[in-house]
Parts: structure tokens; sequence; C-alpha cells
């Protein structure tokens, strides 16, 4: 009879046991999605704010080259303007 209680006794625990162990790895299966999923959805992240910085970068530098150019035309502009009145004075001065 007490032999009978200790293989009792022992089934307890060899159930106790393997029913830890089934939900340690069904816990650290679940952490490791967790982990993978937020490590994609990171990277996407990532890589979204990356490409839209990129974009705004390049729209500045776009808007700067226009603002050159357009400096550029106007001084080429007031520049020809200049010496038409330098010609001008130059020719009345003759």
């Amino acid at each position: 009879m007490e032999d009978l209680k200790k293989i009792g006794i022992y089934f307890r625990f060899t159930i106790l046991f393997i029913l830890i162990i089934a939900i340690l790895v069904m816990g650290g299966l679940w952490v490791y999605s967790s982990y993978s999923t937020f490590n994609r959805e990171s990277r996407q992240l990532k890589e979204e704010y990356i490409a839209s910085q990129k974009d705004l970068i390049q729209s500045e530098v776009n808007r700067v080259i226009d603002e050159i150019d357009y400096h550029k035309s106007t001084m080429k502009e007031n520049s020809r303007i200049i010496f038409e009145k330098k010609d001008l004075r130059h020719m009345t001065l003759l």
C-alpha cells in the first residue's frame, strides 16, 4: 500500500513537472513570437521614417536650387540693365 502512495506521489510530481515544462515552452514561444513581430514592425517603421526624411531633404534641396536659379536669373537681368545704363551714360558723354 505504501508503494502505491509513493507511485501516486511520483506520478503527480511527474505530471506537474511535464505541465511546468509545457508552460515554459509555450511561454518561450509566445515571447519569441512577440519579439519577432516587434523587430519586424520596428524595422518597417525605421525604413518608412528614413524614406520620408529622404523625400523631405530632396524637396528642400530642390527648393534651394530653385531659389538659386531665381537669384541667378534676376542677377543676370539686373547686370544687363546696369550695363545698358552704363553704356547709355557712356554714349551721352561722347
